[in-house]
């Protein structure tokens, strides 16, 4: 593994992802419909048994069709993807697993497949994790390849960004957890349509805590993060940033911080629309965290900043265009909570507040421009289970459970 460039500096809130660890196979599985509540249009489907369950990976097929990828425990965390209809009927399953847990945090249709990203672990230690990338055929789900890597030599990778580049995929994520609590770094690294890698580099930014977080955003050239820099360990302390990197090499362009101010923030999504980039993720405000949205330009200059919440814990990591304006799904406390803003100037359009089915996580948000998708977790069982939610996208129109 190579190392790109010099220091950045960082923060970094709790992922909160569950660490317990779990031959390598796939096979589609008898059909696991879930069970779906609500109408024809506005819909949560369920999966889960006594486990903890969880919907991370998400994207959009058209035609009102999604992938959905979920954690689910079998009984240790296998990767489990649906194809999804419009009115919540699941047209194929396929379960990917071995004998130590499967972690997928990201997914992106392109073409005649679905690319999703996560960590496989090696052993029951929380750092023994690999780079993990799968490929799976949209039309029937089957296995078209899948790849670990792992270029720390020993350490924690995970992949939680994916988007595809001249044809190749170029993933970002974390490498290097594991020779120190308190020392991470991003990742970046291109592999071919058909599995075979390129290169994988790491930014070594010094022994703090660093991070490339959640979905990324490229053009021929750049391949853009938001994550945080300086942190003391993965969930104390550092600042939030978008930075940008060579999708040639991997070498980083520039990084800036996403806030000039002293609260500890991170930044948990991007998206981006070739003239500017959104970041989402909480900041710290006094003893309460908030919703926060950064704009900036392509070289990372400040646009505009908005923020949501009031006393309490909120916070989002998930972030969609839709046209003028984006769609940020996180929660109010244990409450699901969808929220629309401007792009020009992060004016708050709509916002909604879903008490129904909690306590809820949101990890993921999609949209067509007539319905919105949440992938996340609900706990209202009393063990947390994976949810996908179809929602009303202009007003937010939620599911009548």
């Amino acid at each position: 593994m190579v190392n790109a460039n010099e220091p950045p500096s960082q923060l970094h809130f709790p992922i909160m992802r569950p660490l317990l660890a779990i031959l390598l196979t796939a096979c589609p599985t008898p059909q696991d419909t879930g069970t779906l509540t609500g109408d024809a249009d506005h819909w949560m489907l369920t999966w889960g048994g006594t486990g903890s369950d969880e919907l991370w990976a998400l994207d959009i097929l058209g035609e009102s069709e999604v992938i959905a990828v979920a954690i689910e425990s079998n009984p240790l965390p296998d990767a489990v993807a649906r194809r999804v209809g419009p009115a919540g009927e699941v047209g194929w399953t396929t379960t990917f697993g071995d004998s130590w847990s499967q972690m997928v945090y990201v997914a992106h249709v392109e073409g005649e497949r679905v690319y999703v990203g996560g960590a496989s672990y090696t052993s029951n230690g929380m750092t023994d994790a690999d780079a993990l990338l799968l490929a799976f055929n949209i039309e029937d789900g089957a296995l078209d390849w899948s790849w670990t890597d792992d270029p720390s030599g020993g350490g924690y990778e995970e992949v939680d960004g994916l988007c595809v580049v001249g044809g190749d995929l170029v993933f970002t994520g974390w490498t290097g957890w594991g020779s120190s609590a308190t020392n991470n770094d991003p990742m970046i690294g291109r592999i071919s349509s058909g599995g075979t890698l390129d290169w994988v580099v790491a930014d070594t930014a010094g022994p703090a805590w660093d991070e490339a977080n959640g979905q990324n955003v490229c053009d021929d050239d750049r391949v853009w993060i938001t994550g945080n820099r300086d942190g003391v360990t993965y969930a104390v302390g550092g600042q939030g940033v978008v930075a940008a990197y060579s999708t040639t090499d991997g070498s980083r362009l520039w990084q800036e911080d996403l806030d000039d101010d002293t609260n500890q923030e991170d930044g948990y999504g991007l998206a981006g629309d070739g003239e500017a980039l959104y970041a989402v993720g909480p900041e710290v405000v006094g003893a309460q965290t908030q919703i926060e949205v950064w704009s900036t330009d392509l070289d990372g200059k400040p646009r505009w900043k908005a923020d949501w919440g009031d006393e309490g814990a909120d916070i989002a990591r998930a972030i969609v265009l839709d046209g003028d304006s984006m769609v940020v799904a996180g929660t109010h406390g244990d409450e699901l909570v969808l929220l629309r803003f401007a792009t020009a100037d992060g004016t708050l359009l709509d916002e909604l507040i879903w008490t129904e089915g909690g306590p809820f996580s949101a990890h993921e948000v999609v949209t067509d421009g007539e319905s919105v998708w949440i992938g996340g977790q609900s706990a209202a069982s009393g063990n947390d289970q994976a949810i996908l939610i179809r929602a009303g996208a202009v007003p937010f129109v939620m599911p009548e459970l």
